[in-house]
This record gives structure tokens, sequence and C-alpha cells, in this order.
């Protein structure tokens, strides 16, 4: 037999667990809309630039995604259903774990926003794909990706002549002039 727990009360009426309950599940039902159009617009963004398979691996498939909007889908359902069980009789359990959920949402929705800017990012969507294409590189040929190399002889090479430290923002090279590259390099003579 369970000893008689008594739960705080964070709504003393019903009328104000009501407009608790109102409150998280329009609150849910706006995460959960602003969530799939960002990442509409993401998608359609990123597919002017990307192939479809990678928007597909990189976005859709993204578990911490798929966990928060799971997280507002069950607190939208948790919360309606106990504003539908609030009468004379105000189920004290059911409210507080709605608030908690809702709370846990509102965090889990700014952990979203930040998560997903930086997982938009051209290096961070690259680093991805390689990720995935190693791990299925060593799911193929587990024995050969395992298996210890031997040594191949290398001539020893010296320490350089000259090391050249970058100043400055770093930047991402999109194109290469290679002719005019090779021009600068012999006019310096290099």
């Amino acid at each position: 037999m369970l000893p008689n727990v008594r739960v705080p009360q964070l709504s003393t009426t019903p009328a104000g667990s009501i407009a608790a309950m109102d409150t998280i599940v329009t609150l849910m039902v706006s995460f959960t809309v602003f969530t799939f159009g960002s990442m509409l617009v993401a998608i359609q963004v990123a597919g002017g630039q990307l192939t479809p398979r990678i928007i597909a691996t990189t976005l859709l498939r993204d578990n911490a995604i798929r966990f928060t909007v799971g997280l507002f889908v069950f607190t939208l359902l948790f919360a309606a259903g106990t504003r539908a069980r609030i009468g004379d009789d105000i189920p004290q359990l059911a409210v507080n774990i709605s608030v908690s959920l809702g709370i846990l949402s509102l965090m889990a929705f700014l952990f979203l926003i930040d998560y997903t800017a930086r997982l938009l990012r051209p290096v961070a969507i690259v680093w991805r794909i390689g990720e995935q294409g190693l791990r299925v590189i060593g799911d193929v040929y587990p024995s050969v990706v395992g298996a210890k190399r031997t040594a191949h002889h290398r001539p020893e090479l010296s320490s350089p002549g000259r090391v050249t430290y970058h100043a400055g923002a770093s930047a991402i090279v999109i194109a290469v002039n290679l002719k005019a590259l090779v021009a600068f390099a012999q006019g310096a003579d290099g």
C-alpha cells in the first residue's frame, strides 16, 4: 500500500487549471508549427545547394529534431487530455505533470533553435556526411578498416624551412583560379 502522498497544488480553481492547460496547448501548437515551418524553409533553402539524399540524411533523420517534436506533440496531447478531465475536481498530479512538460518543452524549443542553426552550417553538414560515410565503410569492410596496416618505406622528411601562420578570419574557398595562382607563384619565384 502506498503512503498517503499529497501532491502540491499549482492551481486551486478549475478555471485556473483550465487556463494553464490552454496556455500549454497554445504553446505546443505554436512550437510545433514553428518547428515544422522553419524546417520546411531550411529544407527548401538547402535544396538549392545540396542533393535530396544529403538533405534527407542530415535534416530528416536527425534524432534530436525527432525527439523534440515528439516531446511537443506528447505535451500537447497530455495537456489537452488533462484539460478535458478538469471538472469540479482538479487532477493535481496531471496538472503538475502538464506544467512540468510545458516548461521542459520551452527549454527544448530554445535548444532546438540553437541546434538547427548549428546543424545547417555547411561545415556541419559535410562533417556529418563524412562521419556517416566512414560508418558505412566500417560496416561494409570491417576487417580492412580495423586491420593494422603495414608500414611502407617512406623517405624521411626534413623539418620545414619556413612556417607561415594564418592571420585574419577563416573563410571557405569556393573557387580557385589556377592559372592566376600559378602566374602569381612564378612571379614570386615560388
